[in-house]
């Protein structure tokens, strides 16, 4: 004996929320106060970029009686008249190059020192890791006057290698 049953119609359920389940709210208290917090930071970390790009609109009298103002009276691009009067290309094509320089210089010469402290052994290793530790641990403005003196008698000063070779050595 055989019977056939039909199957009830698909019927679509609805998500049931049981009484524990709470939804969070996109903007509860916490996550509110979060973005306040984060909101006041930003806006002390974004002032002082705020007030250069302000300063540089204002007169030089009212750039002296309100530095912190962000409202110039009156709007003044004389700076930037005189700034196209320079030779502000040059000295940014100049301190381009020296950043450039200085930092592809350092990440090769860094990367062979790390890879030689770290992987190659041999003798002296720890004194050539205490050496760089004690020389990274000297102020650079300690070297300032020194440096310039060594520059000079090798008659490298007034030159852009004079600004890359010290950074590298």
């Amino acid at each position: 004996m055989s019977a056939t049953t039909e199957a009830p119609p698909a019927t679509r359920r609805e998500p049931q929320h049981r009484p524990g389940d709470r939804r969070t709210s996109r903007f509860s208290p916490g996550r509110l106060g979060l973005y306040a917090a984060l909101l006041f930071f930003a806006i002390i970390y974004l002032y002082p970029f705020l007030i250069q790009l302000v300063t540089s609109v204002k007169t030089n009298a009212d750039a002296t009686d309100n530095p912190l103002g962000l409202v110039p009276d009156p709007f003044n691009f004389a700076a930037f008249d005189r700034l196209s009067s320079t030779d502000f290309p040059l000295w940014f094509v100049n301190s381009t190059w020296v950043a450039v320089s200085v930092t592809l210089g350092r990440v090769f010469f860094d990367s062979l020192a790390g890879y030689a402290l770290a992987r190659i052994k041999f003798k002296g290793r720890s004194a050539v890791f205490t050496a760089i530790i004690a020389v990274m641990a000297v102020p650079g403005i300690v070297l300032l006057i020194p440096k310039f003196l060594v520059l000079n008698q090798i008659g490298m000063y007034d030159s852009p290698s004079a600004l890359v070779v010290p950074l590298l050595a």
